[in-house]
């Protein structure tokens, strides 16, 4: 999990921004060619030259993205003749993370831009600002002398399909715009079909045909809803295409677009006066519902030109806005567990926080911060501000005052926060936490006590969750750590004879009481991969834990490099497949985490200063918050994840008044909260663990 904050850039209302990329796909003369991605990008001149929106208002136009070859450490120049036919729209190119050059003409102009990369491939592109309706062209795209566009071409066949608009019972129809990639040699029939009849009926363009001059003219697939009588929520299915021609380019290809049939039968609101009750796996403390992380800190002074001005805590911040959202979800699509801050463990022993390596962990120099009184080494109380306890009281009465508004109850599980690799991680600041990997075990049983007392003590909490990263169970002092708090957490060390506490110490770590008969839960926020059989055996040990499973910040990229959708999309699918067969075999519950803030690869935006020199995507993504909701629900639902039974439930990341990443840095992400429209599809279509529900116990 990252903590990462955000302000809105802010744009013309006459003005959108929009992007074309050059793309770095090789053929067989190693010159390079436009390829479309999004929106209305005309390639002609044999792959030449590219026009970028068709007059029509059309806002968002690109090409596809690729790296290109340049001469790494040494000056390399890129040159391009570009013009518009609006004075008013301004044309760049440039290479990604070194800057660009443009300006607006409406007479063919070459332009030039020079840098120095430090790697041996880079992503070169163009961006324009658009006023409505214009188009702007560009030809002759050169890297250090030599044309990457220019020659012979042959351009790859395609079907190009985007969704318009989803289905509904209700009767709306559902359309997909269909084209061809490239010019064909002969025409092109386009088939049409569906994945589910019951979902979605194809009533036109079942058949589609493209010639040699019209292959770039939009065609529409048409979808009707269908109606079932039952109220299932909203379900996904696939318009699949298919091609049959005497282009071989365009024979045999085949696509899909995923399409959304709404409900037009949403479950009724609970009656009046009576609300969700929370909802348990049976026997165990664990809770079944949707969380959510809010990060309760407020940063009155930070900037991305003055970023080492530390927030601090403000209880309950977020409490009007998720309060808002539960009351208008629909039913089991409410937030119930309230992810707060404001806690965490600090060493100053075996070689954390300055301290020896020879100086053993014991009381006296490990803190936890989280108790009713702030404790920290290094800051004032007004520098803390409210503590983890304090936090956790004021969401309690908070959400307890608006249940029956709301129509839920909730409960509330406090983040252990931290990481084991500050050193590396937060640029070089002091590290008070990467000891707790090599603790022997009586020091990491000392370390475990120690937090499961200060939790356990606070009556208002129901479970822990601990983002310690990066989580690692072969590190003998996290093995200790985790073995230790899933037995004290259940009160299993009170009546144990043979644990190393003595009888009087062990009586005063109280997890379980009347309130909480099974003590607390505690969960782990991670991946599929690192959840060996190890973990997963000291997860079930005891019937308290669990997994917060991570679907968003997927890939290899470098933070700050953003999924597209569609590589999202593969990513995500990928992660819940991993994710569900991790649960089968190892029979371990979890929740699955979605983006519906940013992240530190699905985001719209960054904001301020590569410092660091890391390579952020600065500006605007070109991507909205929603796609990746939108794709991270669709692919939950289509893989069945609702009826897995080990499935509790879905996290949402997240609320921060800032997005700032990464620790040291000069950069805010947006958007630092989830949005309207997010918010909206999300009342409607959280995914709901049904079987878990289901087998579950309400108490």
């Amino acid at each position: 999990m990252i903590r990462i904050s955000v302000q809105a850039f802010t744009i013309s209302a006459t003005h959108a921004v929009c992007c074309f990329f050059l793309s770095g796909a090789a053929y067989a003369d190693q010159l390079y060619s436009w390829t479309v991605n999004k929106g209305v990008v005309n390639i002609v001149g044999e792959g030449n030259q590219i026009s970028l929106g068709d007059g029509s208002g059309v806002d968002v136009n690109r090409a596809e993205l690729q790296r290109v070859a340049v001469n790494a450490g040494q000056l390399n120049t890129i040159t391009a003749k570009i013009k518009s036919d609006d004075s008013n729209m301004h044309v760049y190119i440039g290479a990604n993370g070194y800057g660009e050059n443009g300006g607006a003409y409406t007479d063919w102009t070459e332009i030039s831009f020079t840098f120095t990369p430090s790697s041996d491939a880079v992503e070169l592109y163009g961006s324009f600002w658009k006023q409505q309706p214009s188009i702007a062209y560009v030809k002759d795209f050169t890297l250090n002398g030599v044309c990457l566009t220019c020659g012979a071409y042959t351009a790859p066949g395609a079907i190009n399909a985007a969704k318009l608009t989803d289905a509904s019972e209700a009767g709306g129809l559902g359309q997909v715009r269909v084209m061809l990639n490239s010019a064909p040699s002969s025409s092109v029939t386009i088939t049409a079909g569906t994945s589910d009849n019951g979902e979605g009926a194809i009533t036109g363009g079942s058949a589609l045909s493209f010639t040699t001059s019209d292959w770039n003219i939009a065609q529409f697939v048409e979808v009707t809803g269908q109606f079932d009588g039952v109220c299932d929520g909203d379900r996904t299915f696939s318009i699949n295409l298919s091609s049959a021609s005497g282009d071989s380019a365009y024979d045999g290809l085949a696509t899909s677009v995923r399409m959304t049939n709404a409900d037009d039968c949403a479950p009724p609101p609970p009656p009046s006066g009576e609300i969700e009750l929370n909802t348990w796996i049976a026997d165990t403390p664990i809770p079944i519902g949707n969380g959510s992380w809010l990060y309760d800190a407020i940063f009155p002074l930070w900037t991305p030109s003055v970023p080492n001005r530390e927030p601090y805590t403000q209880a309950a911040l977020f409490s009007d806005e998720l309060i808002a959202w539960n009351t208008r979800a629909g039913a089991r699509k409410k937030i119930n567990q309230i992810f707060s801050y404001g806690g965490g463990p600090e060493l100053y022993c075996r070689g954390s926080g300055d301290s020896a390596l020879g100086d053993a962990c014991d009381n006296s120099n490990t803190v936890i911060l989280y108790g009713p009184v702030p404790f920290d080494k290094n800051n004032t109380l007004a520098d803390f501000g409210a503590t983890g306890m304090e936090s956790a009281a004021r969401w309690e009465a908070e959400m307890d005052d608006a249940a029956d508004q709301m129509g839920t109850e909730s409960v509330i599980i406090p983040i252990v926060d931290g990481r084991l690799d500050s050193d590396a991680a937060n640029n070089g600041t002091i590290d008070y936490l990467n000891a707790l990997n090599w603790l022997p075990q009586n020091e990491a049983y000392e370390l475990a006590d120690k937090v499961a007392k200060m939790y356990c003590a606070d009556g208002n909490i129901a479970g822990v969750q601990f983002d310690l990263e990066p989580f690692d169970f072969t590190q003998p002092g996290q093995i200790h750590y985790y073995t230790r708090l899933a037995k004290t957490f259940a009160g299993a060390n009170v009546t144990n004879p043979g644990d190393p506490l003595d009888e009087d110490t062990r009586k005063q770590i109280q997890c379980v009481t009347k309130n909480r008969p099974h003590g607390i839960s505690w969960s782990v926020f991670t991946f599929p991969e690192r959840v060996s059989a190890a973990f997963a055996a000291v997860l079930n040990s005891h019937g308290n834990g669990y997994v917060v499973i991570s679907g968003y910040d997927l890939g290899s990229k470098q933070g700050g490099q953003v999924n597209t959708p569609a590589e999202y999309r593969t990513l995500v699918q990928k992660k819940i497949q991993e994710t569900m067969t991790m649960a089968s075999q190892h029979q371990v519950y979890y929740q699955f985490a979605i983006p519906a803030g940013a992240s530190a690869h699905e985001f719209e935006g960054i904001e301020g200063n590569d410092n660091l020199g890391i390579g952020l995507q600065i500006g605007d993504s070109g991507h909205s918050q929603l796609e990746y909701v939108q794709i991270a629900v669709e692919e939950m639902k289509a893989a069945g994840m609702e009826n897995d039974p080990y499935f509790i439930g879905t996290a949402v990341w997240g609320w921060s008044e800032k997005m700032i990443w990464p620790p040291g840095g000069e950069t805010e992400f947006f958007p630092n909260v989830p949005q309207a429209d997010v918010v909206s599809y999300l009342q409607a279509n959280m995914p709901v663990p049904a079987a878990a529900l289901a087998a579950g116990e309400p108490r």
